[in-house]
């Protein structure tokens, strides 16, 4: 295989990324690719040199054409094989196949989660942004060995939950209210993260019980960096926030104040990247 040219590959890459204000975790979800990955491509690592299969990958997700990828690169696609070529694979037959067992980083992936997976590829819920926060979120609670439930079984006014003692959380995805849906989820989320004791029925008045009120603002520290990079947005963006995903206005002063924080971090951590420690 010839040797990429990966400094102009990797500047054409960055460049479509800042011209559709994505950061690098968002370009990645976009393109399907490790964030970590993506990085290195841009940043020129030696060890990031895509094969013609990952190439084609990245046409896909950053919707350019292939030929232009390959050439940036150096390869000429007669340099290829039929083995390089991807395979395609309909998700939906490999979630319906019971002689299959879908997994994610090894840990079995529930009916419930796989149910949802459909719903969201046909596309059946309103707001792409909320979608992908909830992808985020699943993973997080993959991260910290958390199962997530999410059902539609439930009326439109029965509240998510969570059993700490399990590590489990159920989400109720036919709320009434759908764009709360993220926030009661790291709400709940909160609630097994500081290890809280019982069975717990997700408010949005919940601020008077002082567990409420830490998962409250422990569900806030996991949704807002994550909207933050998928979004891009700085602190300036509480209020759309705060109206996008139903936040309480009793939360408005800890939204802010989380919002300024990771505002102030990602700036910070710019300025060490463009100057040093120094």
């Amino acid at each position: 295989m010839p040797e990429i040219n990966d400094s102009q590959l990797g500047d054409y890459i960055k460049n479509i990324l800042d011209k559709n204000k994505w950061s690098i975790r968002k370009g990645a979800l976009q393109i399907g690719v490790s964030a970590a990955y993506l990085s290195k491509l841009i940043n020129h690592k030696a060890d990031s040199n895509p094969k013609p299969a990952t190439l084609r990958k990245l046409a896909s997700g950053l919707h350019v054409s292939p030929e232009e990828l390959f050439e940036l690169a150096g390869i000429k696609l007669s340099d290829t094989s039929d083995s390089d070529k991807p395979e395609y694979v309909d998700l939906k037959e490999q979630i319906n196949d019971k002689k299959k067992i879908m997994t994610f980083e090894g840990r079995i992936i529930p009916d419930e989660d796989l149910e949802y997976m459909e719903r969201l590829l046909r596309a059946e819920r309103r707001t792409s942004c909320m979608d992908v926060i909830i992808v985020n979120l699943m993973k997080y609670a993959y991260d910290h060995k958390i199962t997530v439930i999410l059902t539609n079984h439930f009326d439109g006014h029965t509240p998510s939950a969570s059993r700490p003692d399990t590590k489990t959380i159920v989400v109720n995805t036919n709320w009434h209210e759908e764009k709360e849906i993220p926030f009661q989820m790291a709400h709940e989320l909160g609630h097994v993260v500081n290890g809280d004791e019982g069975t717990l029925y997700y408010s949005s008045f919940s601020n008077k019980s002082k567990y409420e009120r830490a998962a409250n603002m422990t569900g806030l520290d996991i949704l807002i960096p994550i909207y933050v990079d998928i979004t891009g947005y700085t602190f300036s963006s509480v209020s759309p926030f705060m109206e996008q995903f139903g936040i309480p206005d009793y939360l408005l002063d800890a939204v802010t104040s989380r919002f300024k924080n990771v505002y102030q971090t990602k700036e910070w951590l710019l300025r060490i990247l463009r100057t040093g420690f120094n």
